[in-house]
């Protein structure tokens, strides 16, 4: 019932703000401005960074429903701009509606959209340099390309490797954690003198990527020094895995994070494990602290683990063809197929659970 308060009392603020006598009265654009405010609400409280009108009947939410009754976008695309709902960025209005009316935002997530999207094709464009032999030589050691069941794993590497953005994605037991180690070696062995930084949403999932890091590191004990150990060798992990939020300086008392672009993070690359979690505006704070020059490795499953708060980033950044943020850009998206670790009955299920 809290919850319905606020949005009650949004709704009714925004139409206040709405400018002309007709937007204040209790019919014509005021009540369908308020409406709207109160779905969009409404929306992010059910994790959706907008409101898609032509998707909102499919959720299945009766208050969604009564609200959005009698509203399209061809309603809403006839909303004249003004204090109350923008076409775009400028001004200081609550709602941002598309030109088209399909897509509503407020204001604070249109934003946190816009600078999601551009700093991530701003690092999809930018391309590190080809592998050298060395590099080369070592990647076949660990993933033998005429193997296939490497295949997803030595794309992923090779895309930590020559991009300054990777995206990986993969269902538990795939290999995620053990590519990770990978590619910490290759990087190491290429520059030892990189700053590696390694984070994860929780302080749960953080000790646990420390963990599987060593894990995969040891190897069988019965089958000798493994690949990998021979890239490590002497090769230092990253200390520890930080939470995002201590990575960035966000305390309890503020939401404000110390790191930011004038503050930015101490390191040339950023490893985020578990990066299904990470919800619209912490991706929006890990961008904005990210160097200018700095690397973003994003590592998780987009079937698993929905983010704390609105926006389904990882799943958005994994999305290919039309649904595409990357633009012109070849999408840095890897997928680990091959699973190391369910037998073939668990790993059918898990598939059609996901279609």
């Amino acid at each position: 019932r809290g919850l319905e308060t606020l949005e009650r009392r949004f709704g009714q603020w925004v139409r206040h703000l709405s400018q002309g006598e007709s937007a204040r009265g209790e019919s014509g654009q005021g009540e369908l401005v308020e409406r709207l405010a109160r779905a969009v609400s409404h929306a992010l409280h059910l994790k959706h960074s907008c409101l898609d009108l032509t998707q909102a009947g499919e959720l299945g939410e009766p208050e969604l429903e009564r609200l959005l009754m009698d509203i399209d976008p061809t309603s809403v695309g006839k909303i004249d701009a003004d204090a109350s709902i923008s076409t775009g960025a400028a001004g200081a209005a609550p709602l941002v509606r598309s030109g088209d009316g399909r897509f509503v935002w407020l204001q604070k997530y249109f934003l946190f959209e816009a600078t999601v999207a551009k700093r991530i094709r701003s690092l999809a464009k930018h391309e590190e340099s080809t592998l050298s032999s060395e590099l080369t030589r070592a990647l076949d050691e660990l993933y033998p390309a005429d193997d296939p069941r490497f295949r997803g794993q030595r794309e992923a590497t090779e895309l930590a490797l020559t991009r300054n953005l990777a995206v990986i994605t993969g269902g538990p037991g795939t290999g995620k954690t053990y590519t990770v180690a990978g590619i910490i070696g290759l990087l190491r062995q290429a520059d030892p003198s990189l700053r590696i930084a390694l984070a994860a949403p929780t302080g749960k999932a953080a000790n646990r990527v420390m963990e599987s890091l060593r894990e995969s590191i040891q190897g069988e004990e019965s089958g000798g020094e493994t690949p990998l150990q021979r890239l490590l060798g002497s090769a230092d992990l990253p200390e520890k895995a930080q939470t995002l939020h201590s990575l960035l300086g966000v305390h309890y008392h503020s939401v404000k994070p110390r790191r930011n672009r004038h503050q930015p993070l101490d390191c040339d690359v950023l490893i985020v494990d578990e990066a299904s979690m990470i919800d619209l505006p912490m991706m929006a704070r890990i961008l904005d602290a990210l160097p200018r020059e700095g690397r973003l490795i994003l590592l998780g499953d987009k079937d698993q683990l929905n983010s704390v708060e609105a926006g389904g980033v990882l799943a958005d950044l994994c999305a290919v063809g039309e649904q595409s943020v990357y633009g012109d850009n070849d999408a840095p998206v890897a997928e680990l197929a091959h699973n190391w670790r369910s037998v073939a009955d668990i790993k059918n299920l898990a598939e059609t659970v996901n279609e």
